[in-house]
């Protein structure tokens, strides 16, 4: 799919409401880029609630880029930061005083009662995980059914067999052993470093219904 119409300068929406956009992140992405296809998604598909799931990584880039989103929205729109650990929590609630229509979830991406929401994001979120909890949490991902999925993608990288939860390792979700279909969306120059252990770096947007065919016990292994 074209992303011409889609990706739009911000640079004026954020002077309006006095935000600076960041030029980087820790991870080396480039946020400019993400910032304009998260907000580009917001306004086509009509965006009405985002489910983060690596929002204390996020906060520092995606601050700015939320702040226009809640300028422009109307008051039913939701923001959901979820994590387990409730330290890092604590300290994600810490990155957004003052913020309004954002909500902090303590809970398991795996846990069955997550909110269904227009978007579930998760930049890197995949590459932190073993095989089994992929496949795990790519089911969870179908069975909440939220309609879409944006994440980032290793493309042309093997899947390593002895992927280690909490560290980083590239992901490739159209090669085995998870093999899912067609992205709907496909945003490249995530990472612009040709030394970033993930290079190169695609941010996926995966219509859930269509893309993940399978529960975990039917994922065909390596």
């Amino acid at each position: 799919t074209d992303n011409a119409g889609l990706m739009v300068d911000l640079g004026e929406r954020a002077a309006k409401i006095g935000v600076a956009l960041p030029a980087a992140n820790t991870q080396g992405h480039n946020v400019t880029l993400l910032s304009m296809a998260l907000f580009g998604m917001y306004k086509r598909y009509r965006l009405r609630s985002i489910l983060d799931l690596t929002c204390r990584r996020n906060a520092e880039w995606i601050r700015p880029v939320l702040k226009i989103i809640i300028d422009d929205a109307d008051d039913s729109f939701r923001f959901y930061c979820l994590d387990e650990d409730a330290t890092v929590l604590k300290e994600t609630v810490s990155f957004f005083k003052g913020f309004q229509s954002i909500y902090f979830i303590r809970r398991s991406v795996l846990e069955s009662k997550l909110p269904n929401v227009g978007l579930v994001f998760g930049l890197d979120y995949l590459q932190m995980l073993d095989n089994d909890l992929v496949l795990k949490t790519l089911t969870a991902l179908k069975k909440n059914h939220s309609p879409y999925f944006l994440t980032t993608h290793n493309p042309s990288r093997r899947n390593p067999e002895d992927r280690t939860t909490g560290k980083y390792a590239p992901i490739n979700l159209k090669a085995p052993p998870y093999r899912l279909g067609a992205p709907e969306r496909v945003f490249d120059g995530i990472v612009d470093d040709y030394k970033h252990e993930g290079y190169p770096v695609q941010l996926m947007l995966w219509n859930v219904s269509e893309a993940f065919p399978y529960e975990v016990e039917k994922y065909p292994r390596f």
